[in-house]
C-alpha cells in the first residue's frame, strides 16, 4: 500500500450464499455481496479519497452428471460505484466449469 497513489484501503462488507437441489445431482445456487472501500490518502490526480462500494451477484447451476464430474455454468455481475470516475465499472462474466474429482 505503501507505493498506491491513494494508500491503504479500509475494507467492510458482507456475502450471502444460497443453495437449493432440483433434482438428482442437479443444484441452483446464488451468492451475492456488498464491500465499502475507503483509501487513505487522497488521490493526487483527482484531488478526493477514494471512496468505492462493489456489489456483486452470481447465480448459476451444478450438475453432477458422474460420480466424479460436474459441470458448472454461472454468471456473474459486478457494479463498483467509486467517487473517482476511472474507477467506475459494470461488468458481466459468463463461465462453465468441468471439473473431475480425483479419489
Amino acid at each position: 500500500t505503501n507505493l498506491r497513489i491513494d494508500g491503504g484501503k479500509s475494507i467492510r462488507g458482507t456475502r450471502l450464499s444460497w443453495q437449493a437441489s432440483l433434482a438428482e445431482g442437479l443444484y441452483l445456487f446464488a451468492a451475492g455481496g456488498v464491500q465499502k472501500g475507503m483509501y487513505d490518502h487522497s488521490n493526487s490526480a483527482f484531488l478526493v479519497k477514494r471512496d468505492d462500494r462493489q456489489e456483486d451477484l452470481t447465480v448459476g447451476l451444478t450438475y453432477r452428471y458422474r460420480p466424479d464430474w460436474l459441470v458448472r455454468p454461472q454468471i456473474t455481475y459486478v457494479r463498483n460505484y467509486s467517487n473517482i470516475i476511472v474507477n467506475r465499472y459494470d461488468q458481466v462474466d459468463f463461465s462453465v466449469t468441468l471439473r473431475r474429482d480425483f479419489k
